[in-house]
């Protein structure tokens, strides 16, 4: 394919195996002559932003496009402790590895020294560095060691520049690094990756084919999770972004803490093609964070982005338990098909999944136990137990999974 693109005068081509795609700059008549030839799909490559609104920063000079605010905001350390130890030994993600795709990260901040075995800059920045002072964020959310799976590692693949702005090529090129990791590294090394989180996105076209979607798809095929937000442009429906429109991806949206209920700006499915999203939502405004703007710099922030990667982190968590209680891990479609028996969502949210909040808030009884002390009790080995006990895992693979829509006060 190479050649034949050198051949219609293509320039600043760069194979993507692992995604099998190819980015080149064409002239119009070649894409046409291109587009003609069977089993060869040609699309334009798109742009892609971090999905940052609202972000907020405490202490310091503002980083571009963000306020800075006096220190507040809501920790989620007392929430993910609680979780961690509600099962015997605790959960802390251990023996999974989280590749985050986005601005870079500051890997000497207090809470992430160690957790990076990885570090690649696929952007035209001249850093791995957070400079845009988003992926921090992010990467303390899912596994900092405030975070929810402080036992799991980091990959820092940074894909967008210094302004929190990227195309379409930089996000395949990490999604395909990624792959390559996951073909050419030992299970049992750190930087043997499990996962990726993706809190960044493009308007969705209905596209099956568009780069981002075909290089998700790899990624799953080559057995890795991949979480993405759904960005924030809602209420208006469809307005769920790329990659996270992808039905096997986990999309990801926000609510609020109080009240409990999807933040107004979180997007809203359906897709362009019909399909329901988001699959989850977690708690994203007014977050406690990381900053990159010091090594003891905190910051608060809102967004999907930033309810994506706890998502992220809790996969990491549940991964660990099935490896204690099957053996192996679970699928990127076993786990869609664990969460409608372990979400929960406001009584007054419609049943089953819809476009807003998805399936609900995943095990939201003992998260909001944290926030609401009255909230209903919840009991973590209990409701594993009981999901063990439904079989999931044969469940799955008979198709058998159905919807329990449990909502709570």
């Amino acid at each position: 394919m190479e050649r034949i693109v050198r051949q219609e005068g293509g320039e600043e081509i760069r194979v993507l195996p692992h995604c099998r795609q190819l980015f080149a700059d064409l002239p119009p008549e070649a894409v046409r002559r291109l587009s003609a030839r069977p089993g060869l799909v040609v699309r334009e490559a798109q742009s892609f932003s971090l999905q940052r609104e609202r972000t907020r920063a405490a202490g310091g000079d503002a980083f571009p496009g963000q306020a800075v605010i006096p220190h507040q905001g809501i920790s989620l350390v007392p929430l993910f402790e609680a979780f961690r130890n509600a099962l015997s030994p605790p959960l802390t993600g251990q023996g999974t590895t989280i590749a985050v795709l986005d601005s870079g990260i500051r890997e000497s901040h207090l809470s992430l020294r160690g957790k990076v075995v990885y570090s690649k800059n696929l952007s035209p920045s001249p850093t791995p560095s957070d400079l845009f002072d988003h992926w921090t964020g992010v990467a303390f959310l899912a596994a900092g060691e405030e975070g929810m799976a402080p036992g799991a590692f980091l990959m820092n693949i940074k894909v967008m520049d210094d302004r929190g702005e990227g195309n379409v090529e930089w996000l395949v090129a990490g999604i395909d690094e990624v792959i390559r990791l996951r073909n050419a590294v030992p299970p049992r090394d750190p930087a043997f990756p499990h996962m990726i989180n993706l809190s960044l996105g493009t308007a969705d076209r209905g596209d099956p084919m568009e780069p981002s979607r075909v290089a998700v798809r790899a990624a799953i095929a080559a057995g890795l999770e991949v979480v993405a937000a759904v960005g924030n442009s809602g209420p208006s429906p469809s307005t769920v972004s790329s990659p996270a429109v992808e039905p096997l991806v986990i999309g990801v949206g926000a609510m609020t803490a109080d009240p409990w209920d999807i933040w107004p700006s979180s997007s809203r499915g359906p897709t362009r093609e019909g399909i329901i999203k988001p699959d989850v939502v977690f708690l994203g405004v007014g977050i406690r964070v990381a900053s990159a703007r010091g090594d003891d710099a905190f910051a608060v922030k809102s967004g999907t982005s930033f309810a994506a990667p706890a998502v992220a982190g809790l996969g990491a968590l549940m991964q660990e338990w099935a490896l204690r209680f099957f053996g192996r891990r679970i699928s990127q479609q076993e786990a869609q098909a664990f969460l409608p028996f372990v979400s929960a969502k406001p009584l007054a949210a419609p049943p089953g999944k819809d476009n807003a909040f998805g399936w609900g808030m995943p095990f939201a009884d003992l998260f909001r136990k944290g926030l609401v002390p009255t909230a209903t009790p919840f009991d973590l080995s209990q409701a594993l137990s009981s999901i063990l006990g439904l079989g999931l895992l044969g469940a799955v693979g008979a198709g058998m999974i159905r919807a329990v829509g449990r909502m709570v006060k």
